[in-house]
């Protein structure tokens, strides 16, 4: 099952990052586009669809629970992927972009249909107030 993200999964969210090792949004850096895969009611994987003004929706923050197998983790990102494709065909949205790490999440983007491009990309980010 796909929920909307909550403001109350954010901590659970966090978590994952930190165990991962990775870079997380501050709450407020998060679209409310995000989706939650649920498998028994327990959430297995997040997502979120930055949704923009042109043809392109930017897909982020791709996260599993660091506890679950790799099945399962697959199968809750295969999932997510097709709700993201639904979500972006209801807002015209023709391109998907994102950014994954190395490795294991390129597999999985490439499994779902996407091409890889730079290979020398980092995030940057800065705060303005």
């Amino acid at each position: 099952m796909i929920r909307e993200f909550k403001e109350t999964d954010y901590d659970l969210l966090s978590k994952w990052w930190e165990a991962r090792g990775v870079f997380g949004a501050s709450l407020d850096m998060l679209p409310p586009s995000g989706f939650v895969y649920l498998d028994g009611g327990e959430p297995i994987a997040m997502v979120f669809l930055y949704i923009t003004n042109s043809s392109v929706g930017f897909v982020e923050w791709l996260t599993t629970s660091p506890n679950r197998d790799l099945l399962t983790a697959r199968t809750a990102c295969d999932r997510l992927e097709q709700h993201l494709e639904t979500i972006a065909f209801n807002f015209e949205i023709k391109h998907l972009l994102g950014w994954v790490r190395q490795g294991g999440m390129e597999k999985e983007a490439v499994r779902n249909g996407y091409h890889l491009g730079d290979h020398q990309v980092t995030h940057i980010y800065k705060e303005v107030l």
